[in-house]
């Protein structure tokens, strides 16, 4: 029988039609005979024979998971929208507040910004915006994004005060700002590799949500923010619950798919911890009150290799790593060292891509 790796040859050669990356773009199903492939349009499936499918899921995917029984997919991805009206209809009415009350001060803040700047257009971010820490902040980009839509006249009274009032109204008025991007974790539920409905959206936002995770057992998504922030939330929809306040880096469900272990490691930190909570009771119910986690701290490198193992216990490597895409195997014979680390291209076969025998492994 014609094992179903040696049939990648075709699909690797529709990814890279698909002008795809398949260490980065690329998810195989529980039974190694589809893959989800992210697209430059969006998400498609790819047969073993190198069939490729339509467009399945549109917009810009950042990552998906199967579930483990194959049923469908729990992607996060962003949706680019040119109106504030097509956005405000999507995020979550407290965020949409928020943002409409913030757009309100745009205005007020481009006068200033361009009084500091000297009306000049091009040093908003460097003398105004970046001394005061705002020149990345998302939650003013939306607030602009906002305020060009609901207060335009207030924004054109502010420039038309400047000297050089018809440059800076051609930079207000610039097309390439007109799109904003709304972020959202979608569930798309499958049957014989078909789509069987319309995506499910369980979480939408202005800031980028990161990275589903299924549980192995439990119909629950865990997913990050873009602020390091790990959330779990019900596959059926609902409101989520913050698992870690900030600042995780990777994080994988536990074997009985009931506590979530993630990295935690501040940017100026040299020293990482491991921790692992408990997120649902036994019946897969997300717990009102998350208890405090128990933490493993040591130096690890980053990110840390780590590996979810039986009875709820994980794997992770520390000094020295292995590459960031590798997962360690350990030695049932030598506890504690490292014997092989594979890259998971199929779930039927893994190339093994390095070896040291003096990685060290703790089991947790």
């Amino acid at each position: 029988m014609k094992h179903p790796l040696h049939s990648l040859a075709p699909a690797a050669l529709a990814l890279l039609w698909c002008g795809c990356l398949p260490e980065e773009s690329i998810w195989w199903s529980p039974d190694g005979q589809t893959a989800a492939v992210r697209g430059p349009e969006g998400l498609c499936l790819a047969q073993l024979d190198g069939r490729l499918s339509p467009v399945l899921l549109p917009g810009r995917i950042q990552s998906a998971n199967w579930s483990p029984d194959g049923s469908g997919l729990v992607v996060s991805r962003s949706l680019e929208l040119a109106q504030w009206a097509e956005v405000e209809a999507l995020i979550p009415a407290a965020e949409a507040a928020a943002t409409r009350a913030m757009a309100r001060a745009v205005p007020d803040l481009l006068r200033a910004g361009l009084t500091v700047a000297g009306g000049n257009w091009n040093d908003l971010d460097g003398q105004f915006l970046k001394p005061l820490g705002l020149d990345k902040n998302r939650v003013l980009s939306a607030a602009w994004f906002c305020a060009r839509s609901l207060h335009r006249d207030a924004l054109l009274e502010v420039v038309r005060g400047f000297p050089n009032a018809t440059a800076l109204e051609s930079e207000l008025l610039a097309p390439e700002a007109d799109r904003m991007a709304v972020h959202e974790i979608v569930w798309l539920p499958l049957r014989e590799r078909q789509v069987v409905g319309p995506p499910q959206a369980l979480l939408r936002s202005l800031r980028p949500i990161l990275d589903p995770l299924l549980s192995p057992r439990h119909p629950v998504v865990a997913c990050r923010t873009d602020e390091g922030a790990l959330k779990a939330l019900p596959l059926a929809g609902g409101n989520p619950v913050t698992v870690a306040e900030g600042s995780v880096v990777a994080a994988v469900w536990s074997a009985d798919g009931c506590s979530l272990i993630h990295l935690v490691r501040e940017e100026s930190d040299a020293v990482g911890e491991i921790r692992s909570r408990r997120v649902l009771d036994e019946r897969g119910g997300l717990l009102t009150t998350i208890p405090p986690p128990k933490r493993w701290r040591w130096p690890l490198s980053a990110p840390a290799v780590r590996r979810a193992w039986p009875r709820s216990r994980t794997a992770a490597s520390c000094l020295p790593a292995c590459p960031s895409h590798c997962r360690c195997e350990q030695t049932p014979s030598t506890p504690g060292h490292v014997s092989s680390c594979s890259t998971p291209l199929h779930p039927s076969r893994r190339r093994r891509s390095c070896r040291s025998g003096k990685a060290r492994c703790r089991m947790i």
